[in-house]
């Protein structure tokens, strides 16, 4: 929001700012009912939105030239500060990588918050290492 005063300023000049990005399209704007719905069912799971600029938004992520403004998060928000690790590879993973990855994204869990993709392969065995820990 330090370019425009307004988000409804900012919405208005999304179609200019797509064009002068380099893309050929401009970003569809879903409708507030559809926008009311999602995060009503995202309540219901127990999640919540947050936005870039919010308290709980990840300061590694917010550095990027291109955030994401909202994240959809489920559990315990406090955690994307954590240090962190990325683990991920290949989705047509041999059974020795995928053992690799789950036993290596355990033992990191016990010191760091462990992030990876949602690819089968190595990104699920991290997870499952991970949550095992």
């Amino acid at each position: 929001m330090a370019r425009f005063e307004t988000a409804s300023e900012a919405l208005t000049a999304l179609p200019e700012l797509a064009k002068a990005g380099g893309r050929a399209t401009t970003p569809r704007i879903p409708p507030r009912a559809e926008i009311e719905r999602e995060a009503e069912a995202l309540a219901r799971l127990g999640g919540q939105f947050i936005f870039l600029g919010g308290a709980n938004y990840p300061p590694y992520l917010a550095d990027l030239a291109d955030a994401p403004p909202a994240l959809a998060v489920l559990g315990d928000v406090g955690l994307l500060s954590a240090r962190a690790i990325g683990v991920v590879g290949a989705r047509n993973a041999s059974a020795n990588g995928m053992r690799m990855a789950e036993t290596l994204a355990a033992e990191l869990a016990e010191r760091l918050v462990v992030a990876s993709g949602l690819a089968r392969g190595i990104d699920a065995s991290a997870h499952t290492g991970a949550l095992r820990s």
